[in-house]
């Protein structure tokens, strides 16, 4: 089993992999990083809607910053954190808070639900 340390390092790498242009255009690896049951707040999005939705939306370049991580059951851990996106051409900059939580389930963190506020 993994030290808090790796745990917060590994879903940090998953969050930031999320929000790459790259990553969101292909289902199979967004699939990947989602639970079966997932959930997104904002709107209301499940798997297969977000997947949709990520191939089809702008990419955008961000930072992110304030990231933590708290271990809720050994198998479940909640992740906050802000971004601020770049502006570019066809999106001006903008702040969000993020939380997501995550479960393993067989071994693999998978995000289980998200919700992103703009700030």
């Amino acid at each position: 089993m993994e030290s808090l340390a790796q745990t917060e390092a590994l879903i940090q790498e998953f969050e930031t992999r999320l929000l790459r242009p790259e990553v969101r255009r292909h289902p199979d690896q967004v699939a990947a990083l989602l639970d079966d049951g997932f959930r997104e707040f904002g709107r209301i999005w499940d798997k297969p809607s977000v997947i949709v939705a990520l191939q089809e939306d702008a990419p955008f370049e961000c930072e992110v910053s304030d990231f933590e991580l708290r271990l809720l059951a050994d198998d479940v851990a909640l992740a906050t954190y802000r971004i601020r996106s770049i502006a570019t051409p066809q999106r001006p900059a903008a702040g969000s808070l993020r939380s997501s939580l995550w479960r393993r389930t067989t071994g693999t963190w998978r995000m289980a639900f998200h919700q992103g506020t703009p700030a």
